[in-house]
C-alpha cells in the first residue's frame, strides 16, 4: 500500500478488528495498536525521501493454537535517521514498539532497499493440541 499517512487510520481500524477477532483484552489490544500503528508511521515518516511516496505490506497472522500473533511491517525505503532537525524530541518509536510487545526485530535489508519490523505477541490463552481421540 502507499506510505501516506492518509491510508494509516483505516488500516488502524481493520487491525483494531483483527485484535478483536484474536481475542485479545483491551489492555493488550491498545499495546497491539500503538506499536504496529507506529511501525507504520515509521515508514511513512522515515523510510523514504521527502517528496517521495513508498510503498509498504503489512501482515498479520493469529495463532490461537500457540496463542501468538505476529505482525510484520516491510518497506523498500533506506534505513536512516531523520536528520531533517536534530532539536525535535523524536526517537521513541522503536522503544515504544519494544516495550508494547513481546518480542521486535528489525531487519534494514542487507542491500539497503528495505527494512522489515516484525513484531509478536505471545498469550497464555494457547489451546491445547487435539488428541487423537477427539479427532476420531
Amino acid at each position: 500500500m502507499p506510505a501516506e499517512a492518509c491510508r494509516l487510520a483505516p488500516m488502524r481500524s481493520a487491525l483494531s478488528r483483527f485484535a478483536s477477532d484474536a481475542g485479545l483484552p483491551a489492555d493488550d489490544a491498545c499495546d497491539f495498536l500503538l506499536a504496529t500503528y507506529e511501525a507504520m508511521v515509521n515508514v511513512v515518516e522515515h523510510a523514504y525521501p521527502a517528496g517521495e511516496v513508498g510503498t509498504f505490506d503489512l501482515w498479520a497472522a493469529h495463532d490461537a493454537w500457540r496463542g501468538t500473533i505476529v505482525v510484520t511491517v516491510t518497506d523498500r525505503g533506506r534505513w536512516r535517521l531523520d536528520e531533517a532537525d536534530p532539536s525535535l524530541h523524536r526517537g521513541r518509536g522503536i522503544t515504544l514498539m519494544r516495550s508494547c510487545s513481546d518480542a521486535m526485530e528489525i531487519n534494514p535489508d542487507v542491500d539497503g532497499t528495505g527494512t522489515q519490523v516484525t513484531l509478536e505477541w505471545t498469550r497464555d490463552c494457547a489451546r491445547p493440541a487435539p488428541d487423537d481421540e477427539q479427532c476420531g
